[in-house]
Formats: structure tokens, sequence, C-alpha cells
């Protein structure tokens, strides 16, 4: 103990390495999956395309806009999954004073970080997809109303991450109520995991390009053995509102909150 307690002016962002770890693993997932589907299978068909067009650009713009586009969303849920897998927890012990798994509590630990993690790649999407904007604009020749359905989708979304990127700081929270902060934290981080999974979806709804018309882009991983980055974000949101959706329900919900409020059920 009193190792540790000397040692503590020396350590280098603890409480960042094992976030921080998960979200390069992650990024790194997303980005060999974009990288395989773009090279191996751009046109549906199994095969090795080294010189499609733009392909170097590509690599370090395009690409790199939807692996963070994809990253944030995945770390976004990765954020707000743990609270309700807690939820049924104490449901099913009826208190809130029983240790959680250590698993569990290391995950509820590093909320915050990859919360912030979240930011970061969100506002890199943005300003990559900034850039690309007047590119799509001159292929599509306009804005598809699709297109203007997940920007929107997507602005909103960044705009939530930003307000609780604020609330984050600490002069902001010190200056907010538990309560405040927990309504604050809890409605809007719910609000940008919508958001952001609406602006994955409308984005994979409807192909570029040529294929603007065709089939949505979000059901055609039967073509390819790489799954679109419009495909994988949406598995980690996906479970978390389905499992959300249950404590939602007003007997569960209020059981819930009586059990977080001090209300012990034997």
């Amino acid at each position: 103990m009193a190792r540790e307690i000397e040692n503590m002016p020396l350590s280098l962002f603890p409480e960042w390495r094992r976030p921080l770890t998960i979200s390069i693993l992650v990024w790194i997932f997303l980005y060999l999956l974009e990288f395989g589907r773009y090279n191996f299978c751009p046109n549906k068909e199994w095969g090795w395309y080294p010189y499609h067009p733009n392909h170097i650009t590509d690599m370090f713009h395009y690409d790199l806009m939807k692996t963070f586009s994809g990253h944030a969303l995945t770390m976004l849920a990765s954020c707000y999954l743990p609270g309700v897998l807690a939820g049924y927890l104490q449901l099913m012990r009826g208190t809130k004073y029983s240790k959680f798994p250590s698993w569990l509590d290391n995950w509820l630990q590093m909320r915050k970080q990859l919360g912030l993690l979240v930011l970061v790649s969100a506002n890199i999407h943005a300003m990559l997809y900034m850039l690309h904007f007047d590119e799509i604009k001159e292929e599509t020749g306009g804005l598809h109303w699709m297109d203007k359905a997940f920007m929107t989708a997507g602005v909103f979304a960044f705009t939530v991450l930003l307000i609780l990127g604020v609330l984050s700081l600490p002069s902001v929270t010190a200056a907010l109520s538990w309560r405040e902060f927990r309504l604050a934290q809890s409605y809007l981080g719910w609000m940008a995991l919508t958001l952001g999974t609406l602006h994955c979806v409308f984005a994979g709804l409807v192909e570029t390009g040529e294929m603007r018309d065709g089939p949505p882009k979000v059901a055609t991983w039967l073509h390819c053995v790489f799954f679109d980055t419009k495909q994988i974000p949406l598995i980690l949101p996906g479970i978390t509102f389905v499992l959300k959706c249950p404590l939602l329900l007003p007997f569960v919900g209020s059981r819930l909150s009586s059990i977080r409020s001090g209300v012990v059920y034997k």
C-alpha cells in the first residue's frame, strides 16, 4: 500500500490505459473490416481490387471517415450498456448494496473515459465528412432525401455529444447537483445514442452513386464476407436498446428506481 502511494506521482494516466486499449482495438477491427470490404469486394464480388480508383487517398480519408463513425457509435453504446446490465442485476438481487462482478464494476468505472473517446472519434468523423461533402454532391448530382436525413441526425447527435462533453468538465459537474447531473447524462446520453444510431441507419439504407436506388446497404452482407461498417456498429446499440426497453415498463422502472433510492426487496 505504501509503495502504491509513493508511485502515484509517477503514474501515467492509469485510468485511461484500459479504455484507451479497448478503444484502439475496436478502431483497428473496424478499419480492417472497411479495408477488406473496399479492397476485396467493392463491387459485391469476391476478389482483389488493389487498383480501385482513388485507392490510396481513400485509405487515409474515406476509410478513416467511415471507421471513426462506426467507432464512435460502438463506443457510445458501450457507455450505456453496462448501466442496463447493472439494472437487471439490481432487479434480480433486489438491492443496490451488493457488489457488482469485477468485470461489470470496471466497465462502469471507465464510462467517462469511453465517452470522451467517443467525442474525439465523432469530431474527427465530422471534420473528415466536411472535406468529403463536396465530392459526394458532385458524384450524386445533389443530395438525396436520405442524405439529408442522416446528416441531420448526425449533426444533432454531435451537438448532444458536445453538451455531454462540457458537462463532464469538473467545474461544470461541481455546479450541478447529483440529480441534475444524472438526469442530464441519462437523457442526453440516450438521445445521442438514438440519434447516432439513426445516423448510421439512414446512411446505410440507400447506397450512393449508381446504386442509390438499389438494395439497402445494411442488408448486403450476403455479397461479401466483410461486413460493412454500417452494419457492425449497429450491433451493440441494438443490443443496448433491446435490453433497455423492458426497464422502461412502468412496473419495472418504478421498482428499479426504488432499489436505486435505497429500498431493499427480499
